[in-house]
């Protein structure tokens, strides 16, 4: 389930640029402990991520990031779909990657 995190919470901080925590926290019902880890994980893997702290503060994807090979074809899509329905992760995860794909 982690990886599906990762990857959600990746394409929530794309779409939003930024957010706090807290937010994503309550978006994907974990802990804003978790949200911190998985935000480490994406910084290792190379998504440029800045994190401020105070009013106005947040996490935020630095500069214009966005994945250039997103587009799915059609088949890629169904396949993904039908993966997602067989396998046990939240429904708000599902959402997410529905909204995606």
């Amino acid at each position: 389930m982690k990886d599906y995190l990762i990857f959600a919470i990746f394409m929530y901080l794309v779409k939003k640029k930024q957010t706090t925590a807290k937010q994503i926290a309550r978006e994907f019902e974990i802990s804003p402990r978790s949200v911190y880890r998985y935000i480490d994980a994406l910084s290792l893997l190379g998504v440029p991520l800045i994190t401020k702290i105070g009013k106005g503060g947040g996490i935020e994807v630095i500069g214009n990031y966005h994945l250039e090979n997103l587009m799915l074809s059609k088949d890629e899509k169904t396949t993904l779909f039908e993966f997602i329905q067989r396998i046990d992760i939240p429904e708000n995860i599902v959402k997410i990657i529905k909204k995606i794909i």
